[in-house]
């Protein structure tokens, strides 16, 4: 499985555009089913878990300092007595539902979509940067029953 999940993730294109002032930054995530074996493992009925996290950095002397993070899960799960695609967004303790999709590209198309992020420098005049992250993992049964 680990191979699986180091493959897709090679696929995946995590991008942002870095906000003004006050504003809102967007990040978007290309690719999530890029890989074959991924796709496969969704349509056998494990639920998939994509884990993102948006960090901003400042370098520093030594070492550098985390200025601020933002998190966000989504799972994807299918359902074979309904046959549709289940998209579920964990986000700060609460899940939302995306809604229910007949195919998988589909439900691709709605993981996809530009996410606005309030996530910027707090200090002017200084150097920052921004790490985007994302992990993907195939869930087990028991992690869904704690969901």
């Amino acid at each position: 499985m680990g191979s699986t999940a180091a493959a897709a993730q090679r696929r995946v294109q995590l991008d942002e555009a870095v906000p003004g002032a006050g504003s809102t930054g967007v990040v978007t995530t290309t690719g999530l089913f890029g890989d074959s074996e991924m796709r496969e493992l969704v349509r056998a009925g494990f639920p998939i878990s994509l884990k993102f996290r948006l960090e901003l950095w400042r370098p520093g002397g030594l070492f550098n300092d985390l200025e601020g993070s933002h998190e966000w899960e989504l799972i994807v799960a299918y359902d074979p007595s309904r046959q549709r695609y289940g998209v579920v967004r964990r986000q700060g303790g609460r899940m939302e539902d995306m809604g229910s999709f007949a195919t998988l590209s589909t439900a691709q198309s709605v993981l996809e979509r530009p996410l606005r992020i309030t996530l910027y420098p707090q200090r002017e005049g200084r150097r920052y940067y921004y790490n985007y992250a994302l992990d993907i993992v195939a869930l087990s049964v028991s992690d869904m029953d704690q969901l």
